[in-house]
């Protein structure tokens, strides 16, 4: 199902886009019912980045999908700017970084990101799990 307003993919019996923030229910064929002042969600999402994550690895991993996570909350020796999370499966591997609505990506994030695409990989960034589930049943349809 897309959203009739933007074309964005959504989930299955979704009732909101969270792309261009509108509820379904208010759309109406034709028209454009979510002026520039009222695109976001009425129920903003506070969660922290961790949170987002935790989401969304946890879906990922019940639809069938096998999940790394990269994420430290302490200084390591680890590359820096390597994405949260590698997700593996149906066919399909992405590099998957984790943020919230407002949140950017550090220029470290944002040179592996380009390594990354540059080599043919996949990479997301995802501010919601919704999107991440997206993703994953996209991958699911295409492996059938």
């Amino acid at each position: 199902m897309k959203c009739p307003r933007c074309g964005h993919g959504l989930p299955l019996n979704a009732r909101f886009c969270w792309k261009c923030g509108g509820y379904l229910d208010d759309m109406v064929e034709g028209s454009d019912p979510f002026p520039e002042t009222t695109r976001t969600a009425d129920i903003p999402d506070n969660r922290l980045e961790d949170q987002i994550q935790e989401a969304g690895r946890k879906a990922l991993a019940l639809l069938g999908f096998t999940v790394y996570s990269f994420s430290q909350g302490r200084k390591t020796r680890q590359t820096e700017g390597i994405a949260d999370t590698y997700v593996a499966g149906w066919g399909r591997t992405t590099w998957a970084e984790w943020k919230t609505v407002n949140g950017i990506q550090s220029d470290d994030q944002v040179a592996f990101e380009k390594i990354v695409t540059a080599n043919g990989a996949e990479y997301h960034v995802w501010r919601h799990e919704n999107e991440a589930i997206a993703w994953a049943k996209a991958a699911m349809a295409a492996s059938r």
